[in-house]
């Protein structure tokens, strides 16, 4: 009888691992096609958007034009392809900017239900001043670090007897190359506070990557 009931107590611990397996990749699969829900509706709005930009491409171009220190600059096409990338880039900028908040919308509905109450609460605090930070780093790149750079960049090529012949492409690419990742600098500080608040990030751990990336700079 003892090995009738050891046998049977075995044969229900395999049925119930099986059953926990079971369940355990039905709810991967659940997952994985909620993720997909979320990325196709990114991609359906993303394309969307494009064909937003490509109507608002020229508005923003005049607009920029308009402005110093290009107002007073002849820009040239060094290419056949410039004109018609300079207005996909536009459209495809002014897809980003609709694109992203509802991207983020979608990532905080998939990870919402997997935070705790006090992890959702830091969230949803965050997201303003994560948006304010954004707006200030874009306006502090346009109107002071990129007139700055192109200043200095203008002063050594007259320095050097370089005739100024600035490409509508190279124009706007140096004009991006700043205001992009500074506006994602500002960023940091924020992202930074928010991983400390959910224990991902410790100054401990901050400490000793500081101290690591110093030492491999000397």
């Amino acid at each position: 009888m003892a090995v009738d009931r050891s046998s049977g107590a075995s044969a229900d611990d395999n049925r119930l691992k099986k059953r926990l397996r079971e369940e355990g990749l039905m709810s991967l699969f659940e997952h994985i096609g909620e993720l997909r829900k979320r990325v196709i509706v990114i991609f359906v709005v993303l394309v969307l958007s494009m064909v937003a930009g490509l109507l608002l491409a020229d508005p923003a171009y005049r607009l920029l034009m308009a402005q110093e220190p290009v107002k007073d600059m002849e820009l040239h096409a060094f290419s056949l392809w410039d004109g018609i990338g300079m207005y996909m880039k536009f459209a495809f900028v002014i897809a980003l900017l609709i694109t992203i908040p509802v991207a983020f919308h979608q990532i905080w509905s998939f990870v919402k239900p997997g935070l705790h109450p006090a992890e959702q609460r830091a969230t949803v605090r965050y997201v303003p001043y994560a948006a304010l930070l954004f707006v200030l780093g874009l306006s502090f790149a346009y109107f002071v670090i990129f007139p700055m750079a192109f200043g200095f960049t203008t002063t050594v090529s007259r320095n050097l007897g370089l005739e100024e012949t600035y490409g509508v492409t190279q124009y706007f690419a140096f004009m991006f190359n700043i205001l992009i990742p500074v506006s994602l600098l500002f960023e940091l500080p924020l992202v930074i506070m928010f991983l400390t608040k959910l224990r991902i990030v410790t100054p401990q751990r901050l400490k000793k990557c500081a101290e690591s990336l110093i030492s491999s700079w000397c």
